[in-house]
């Protein structure tokens, strides 16, 4: 831990000078470190939402290995969610579905949980 500390705040000199390690576009290590530091922990701008026209309308997005979905529900209200039952964590929309679509039912393909688009 002490190690990578002292990594860090290396490369934060470094990038602070106006040098990026060219180790940072391939280093699996870095990358993972952008993961988390970034893409779990700030809002990102996915779409505009005119894309989620209608209630059960939705949008699935993976980033940065984050598998999610957008759904408007029923009140207009646009939602976001892990695509993932908190029950058996099988995918609610699975690879084979699209990535944008409509349904007014969501449910685990395992076990057949439901949630309506509310």
């Amino acid at each position: 831990m002490a190690a990578e500390i002292i990594a860090m705040a290396a490369l934060k000199k470094t990038i602070l000078e106006g040098n990026l390690p060219t180790s940072c576009y391939t280093d699996d290590g870095f990358n993972e470190f952008e993961r988390r530091a970034i893409f779990s922990k700030h809002w990102l701008l996915t779409t505009h939402r005119l894309r989620l026209p209608d209630a059960g309308s939705y949008l699935r997005f993976e980033i940065a290995g984050f598998d999610f979905f957008l759904v408007k529900n029923r009140d207009g209200k646009i939602q976001a969610f892990h695509n993932i039952c908190r029950h058996r964590a099988y995918p609610i929309l699975d690879k084979d579905a699209p990535v944008e679509g409509r349904r007014s039912i969501l449910s685990c393909g395992y076990h057949g949980l439901c949630w309506p688009s509310k």
